[in-house]
């Protein structure tokens, strides 16, 4: 989505809608009470939240939409492009293990492209991949 109410981002970029709740951290999720209300008007009356439950493949738009924020930003002041900060997969956990692989590559690959530009792309809170993500221990 190009521009967003999410007060620290500036972009989201999603692609996929749907997650397990693992934890009590997940009673509160903002993104599934989002699917609840308008992802069966988006995708032929599904809902994408819980064990088992397809997930909302959105690939294919999450490259379209990089491409529009994209171009957007190789016309911007340098200025806006440093302050461009773009939420990806913010209706979803992007290291959810009921997504295929391929859609993990597929969203890593479109943020590798962000990696060579002064904005930056932040994945959605891994709750499933959260040990990977534990701050080192500080060094002696």
């Amino acid at each position: 989505m190009l521009n967003t109410p999410i007060e620290w981002a500036t972009h989201t970029l999603n692609f996929w809608w749907g997650c397990t709740k693992i934890s009590e951290a997940c009673d509160h999720c903002y993104a599934q009470g989002i699917d609840h209300r308008f992802g069966p008007r988006f995708d032929h009356g599904r809902r994408h939240w819980g064990h088992g439950t397809p997930r909302w493949d959105r690939r294919e738009a999450a490259r379209s939409e990089s491409g529009l924020i994209i171009r957007h930003l190789s016309s911007a002041p340098f200025a806006e492009r440093l302050r461009t900060r773009i939420f990806v997969n913010s209706m979803s956990d992007w290291l959810d293990p009921e997504v295929p692989a391929v859609w993990l590559a597929d969203l890593l690959a479109v943020c590798r492209t962000w990696l060579h530009s002064p904005s930056s792309c932040s994945p959605s809170a891994p709750a499933y991949g959260s040990a990977a993500f534990r701050p080192s221990p500080p060094l002696p």
